[in-house]
């Protein structure tokens, strides 16, 4: 059986797309489906079946191979903070392709951040949108304002808020709030209350 297996390999060299359509031998065979993620690409796991999808282990080694393999993971492991966050691990950016449960975790992000601070830029909108969780991640480095959403880069308060601690958050503002004279007038004024 095996040698027939990897003599399949001939085939999907023409069409990957091919895996759907052959015996479930094929797609429930661990080696076979990680040789053909290794000489393919992450898109023959959609084809692994269901059970290889939903195997901690053996979607953390499709990840070593190419991190997109995890959008075809089965729903229980997306939805699984420590598989997503060992997947993190392994590479930032499969918070991506986290179920949006995950994405908008505020501890679950946070520990991803903590691996990576890149995580950040595919945390769900809701978080980006987080007051409390900008703050609490703008302690570990002001870059993260970058990929918190326009509506707090723009928010004046807020910013007024962080600029005290933060001056470099001025980097990171958005366009319209470092255009504005009223608005660098005050962030002047701070500064000088600052350096007396």
């Amino acid at each position: 059986f095996r040698r027939v297996l990897f003599r399949s390999f001939d085939l999907l060299k023409i069409d990957v797309n091919i895996l759907q359509y052959c015996p479930s031998e094929y797609r429930r065979d661990r080696d076979f489906m990680l040789q053909a993620i290794k000489l393919y690409s992450s898109s023959t796991f959609q084809y692994a079946c269901s059970e290889l999808r939903s195997t901690c282990d053996f979607v953390l080694e499709t990840c070593r191979e190419d991190v997109s393999c995890f959008k075809y993971a089965s729903i229980d492991i997306k939805n699984n903070p420590e598989v997503v966050l060992a997947a993190i691990k392994i590479n930032p950016i499969t918070l991506r392709y986290a179920a949006d449960s995950i994405r908008g975790d505020p501890e679950t992000v946070y520990r991803a951040i903590l691996c990576d601070l890149n995580a950040f830029q595919f945390a769900h909108e809701i978080l980006k949108s987080d007051r409390e969780f900008i703050l609490r991640i703008i302690e570990l480095n002001i870059d993260l304002l970058t990929h918190a959403s326009d509506a707090i880069r723009s928010d004046e308060d807020f910013i007024m808020q962080i600029i005290p601690s933060y001056p470099s958050a001025m980097k990171h503002i958005s366009v319209s709030l470092r255009s504005s004279v009223q608005f660098v007038s005050k962030v002047i004024t701070i500064d000088r209350k600052s350096t007396r």
